[in-house]
């Protein structure tokens, strides 16, 4: 159960913890105000989560209770006389800029940056889950501690705005330009003095989210849906291709090319493009989407991309999507926009959203940044610095070709192709054996068809290597949405599984202690073992998949 209270400024990012549990496949969660609490709701759940907020003498009282009769507790920052009621040692100070060592389990084993403040604890009597460093100030990161027959984890931050900052960035740099590049506003200007371009090669935020995950199991067993369709697969490749007015014939180049890798790509047009609606029936038929690459006049003009002033952004929005939906006759769902343009912080996916958009793509590092420009490789929902969820997906691109090899643009590091290979080689295998995240990678038909080949073929390599489907941006969109309409639930001692949409394949990880007839795998992640149960689902089905004894 979440726990939150909407009037308190300090519970801003209250319900992007609940997109957090989804992402890692925590589906039967109830949310409540603060107000609708009593003890016996508390002692119908195993577990509760209690989002930084003020709290009343009696919730402390009635939430200390619960954990001494055996009940899970789980804080964010709570404040000092609530830290202390539960028998965690306070200093009343608050660290800034510090970093948190992860070392259990070793899988996850990683340093990672903190970019809001955190309390200042003294370890005490409870288990150190986590540390933190400010300069040469140490303290635990997050506690855990037995209270009669239950337990108390308690984070020295509120993971949920540390999730929303990593992967949105810092508000107070939207609308700045900070790269000395070429003008153009795009994401990764939001990043400027807050990631360490050497630490931009981790997804960090993936690692917070799995190490929390990993603690939830810890306090009680939960079934969980696992991030791909399937018990084997551990990460996926999402191709996507920026049209940028590249002819029919380069186009016919890269997809002959995907097909000899049973490869599937989302192509986003730009207005004026050479593609003709009569060239999509055979490469839709082919598993290929195409969608919206928004772009305005003066970059054909030019033939560069040019600045775009914040007022004009909607106008350049609403004519690219309107001809695209007059030409194509269809409603695009994913975007990337051209020079990956932004505006605002998330002004512009509230922008997108408007437009029938589900999927954004925009979020792709430019140097100085690496591939983890976000600290993720998963598709989370947008949160606006005041903590409002927005129905689009952030879904991080981890690098396109033009920023790694091109030997002219600016924003390029003018790799020679052995080592972008070698460099981008690993990290899809790092994704695929340690991080459990997938990738997104771009190429576009001109240049894969004039230099960047060799590069593209080495990322479809690696990811058939690592056993990756690579998927189109379209493909990914619908499995998100499908496993987020997937619902796990215990009726008495039988785990039911339902869906309101058919989903063809989803794979369950179950806890310890259920059994099941279904056949199905034993597979290990972050050094764990479980048992898992792979199956598809008709719309409205439900079905028992397990028991516990």
């Amino acid at each position: 159960m979440l726990i939150i209270l909407p009037s308190d400024a300090s519970a801003t990012y209250s319900h992007y913890l609940r997109e957090i549990l989804t992402l890692e496949g925590f589906s039967n969660l109830h949310t409540c105000t603060i107000d609708q609490v009593n003890s016996a709701r508390l002692k119908a759940h195993k577990v509760v989560f209690v989002v930084r907020m003020a709290v009343s003498q009696l919730f402390r009282q009635m939430s200390s209770d619960y954990v001494k009769a055996g009940g899970n507790l789980v804080l964010f920052h709570p404040d000092d006389p609530y830290a202390r009621m539960l028998g965690f040692e306070t200093t009343r100070r608050v660290v800034v800029n510090a970093t948190i060592d992860i070392t259990t389990p070793p899988h996850i084993s990683q340093s990672v940056s903190l970019h809001i403040p955190a309390a200042l604890w003294h370890a005490g009597d409870a288990e150190v889950i986590a540390s933190l460093q400010a300069g040469t100030i140490k303290g635990p990161a997050i506690l855990k501690r037995k209270i009669g027959a239950g337990t108390v984890v308690a984070y020295a931050f509120e993971l949920a705005q540390t999730i929303a900052r990593t992967r949105h960035g810092d508000p107070a740099m939207a609308g700045m330009s900070t790269g000395g590049l070429d003008g153009v506003m795009r994401p990764s200007e939001l990043f400027a003095y807050q990631l360490d371009p050497k630490r931009s090669k981790v997804p960090v935020a993936d690692l917070l989210t799995a190490h929390f995950a990993l603690l939830v199991e810890a306090l009680e067993q939960q079934p969980r849906i696992w991030y791909y369709p399937c018990a084997g697969q551990t990460s996926t490749l999402i191709m996507t291709s920026d049209d940028d007015w590249s002819s029919p014939a380069d186009f016919r180049v890269m997809i002959d090319a995907l097909e000899k890798h049973d490869a599937h790509c989302t192509f986003f047009l730009v207005p004026q493009s050479q593609i003709t609606p009569g060239a999509l029936p055979t490469w839709l038929a082919a598993g290929h989407s195409f969608s919206v690459h928004p772009a305005d006049a003066r970059d054909v003009e030019e033939g560069l991309a040019t600045d775009v002033p914040p007022t004009e952004y909607a106008t350049l929005l609403g004519r690219s999507f309107e001809r695209h939906e007059r030409v194509y006759r269809t409603a695009p769902h994913t975007v990337r926009n051209h020079a990956v343009r932004w505006l605002g912080y998330v002004d512009a996916a509230r922008l997108l959203a408007t437009h029938g958009v589900r999927m954004d793509f925009n979020y792709l590092p430019v140097a100085p940044y690496y591939w983890a420009l976000c600290g993720s490789g998963r598709p989370m929902r947008f949160v606006d610095a005041d903590g409002a969820v927005l129905d689009i997906y952030q879904q991080p691109t981890n690098w396109t070709e033009e920023c790694l090899i091109h030997p002219e643009y600016v924003f390029s590091f003018k790799w020679t192709m052995n080592l972008a290979i070698a460099v981008t080689d690993e990290y899809i295998d790092a994704a695929a054996t340690h991080y459990y995240s997938p990738v997104t990678i771009n190429s576009h038909p001109v240049s894969f068809a004039s230099y960047s080949r060799p590069l593209i073929e080495a990322h479809w390599q690696a990811a058939e290597r690592n056993h990756m489907p690579i998927i189109s941006a379209q493909e990914w969109l619908e499995w998100t949405i499908a496993r987020e309409q997937v619902q796990l639930s215990w009726v008495g001692a039988e785990l039911r599984i339902s869906s309101d949409a058919a989903i063809p394949h989803v794979t369950i990880l179950l806890p310890a202690g259920t059994t099941t007839s279904i056949p199905g795998q034993t597979v290990m992640r972050w050094g764990k073992e479980y048992k898992t149960v792979s199956l598809h689902l008709a719309a409205g089905e439900s079905k028992v998949i397990a028991t516990r004894s």
